[in-house]
């Protein structure tokens, strides 16, 4: 299977038949299930996403109806109760809410499960407010789709991506590297990219990853701490942090940045992000954009792409 690459070019990843199938009962398990349930596949059948959905819908003896992604579309199968279950990112998801008024959803919904990316804390509340029965999730092709799972319908703030699915471990190691063991990964473990914590309950929280950590004069620099307070901003509506070549500090932290309205306040924002993560961490480089770069029909985040522009924009 093909990596999602968000960050650079994909990477294929082999498969073994042993963790799809352990993967797809792990989620069966947490998700529930039934005869004749009908899955809406808006993902790209050749990722991990959709294979697992496909598999998922093969053991439970379900039914699959494959659609290309259209928000309107989408959002009026769920409304109609054609569909029990759907599978999307954050993105497409804040999509299809936006597509349709805000009303609950039919009994006949029974699980909105969102993954490939982290959903923002709006997107939670937003969902929670609606009493989508959304379950976030956390994995990676590596461990053939899901590792943690959060049951429909638990938007508790304080959850994280939920515990481990059956047959798989995850512990944080010396370096905080989330680590992956048991059947769904090949070998003894598969340390990610993620860094993260479990807490006394089991759940697991991913707070970053190691490939975001810029290093800028020696200085270590959480581009998702500062992605966070950029979002957290009355000024803005998203944002991406990337890491730029420096030749004096050898990386800089740049960022792209959607308004939430008119106002573009460069400095105030700059003076926020050293308040809130340190006098370092101001981005050297900030250009406004009307909305974040995605890739393709997964719609996750093209850090990519967002480099490039940045680079092309040149020094402040």
């Amino acid at each position: 299977m093909a990596t999602s690459g968000t960050t650079g070019a994909a990477r294929l990843v082999p498969l073994h038949v042993g963790q799809i199938v352990f993967s797809t009962f792990g989620a069966l398990l947490r998700l529930g299930h039934a005869p004749g349930e009908r899955w809406l596949a808006c993902l790209p059948l050749h990722h991990v996403g959709g294979l697992a959905l496909l598999m998922r819908v093969v053991l439970a003896a379900g039914t699959i109806e494959v659609r290309p992604f259209d928000a309107a579309t989408v959002a009026a199968r769920l409304d109609a109760g054609a569909v029990h279950r759907v599978s999307l990112t954050p993105s497409l998801w804040q999509q299809v809410l936006d597509a349709r008024p805000a009303r609950p959803f039919p009994a006949a919904l029974r699980c909105v499960l969102l993954g490939g990316e982290a959903c923002p804390p709006a997107l939670v509340t937003r969902s929670a407010a609606l009493g989508a029965p959304v379950s976030l999730t956390w994995g990676l092709t590596e461990a053939a789709s899901q590792v943690c799972t959060r049951v429909p319908g638990d938007l508790d703030p304080a959850g994280g991506v939920g515990a481990p699915l059956a047959f798989a471990r995850v512990a944080p190691g010396p370096d905080g590297a989330l680590a992956i063991r048991g059947p769904l990964v090949a070998g003894d473990a598969e340390v990610t990219q993620d860094v993260g914590r479990v807490d006394a309950a089991g759940r697991v929280h991913v707070e970053g990853r190691r490939d975001a950590v810029i290093v800028s004069g020696g200085v270590k620099i959480d581009g998702a701490a500062l992605e966070a307070a950029l979002a957290a901003h009355p000024a803005v509506a998203d944002a991406a942090v990337v890491a730029l070549p420096d030749v004096r500090h050898g990386q800089r932290p740049g960022a792209l940045v959607v308004p939430a309205g008119e106002a573009r306040p460069e400095a105030e924002l700059r003076a926020w992000c050293r308040a809130q993560v340190g006098r370092y961490a101001a981005p050297d480089r900030l250009i406004w954009r009307p909305a974040l770069p995605r890739t393709g029909p997964l719609g996750k985040v093209d850090r990519a792409a967002i480099r490039t522009m940045l680079l092309e924009e040149g020094p402040p």
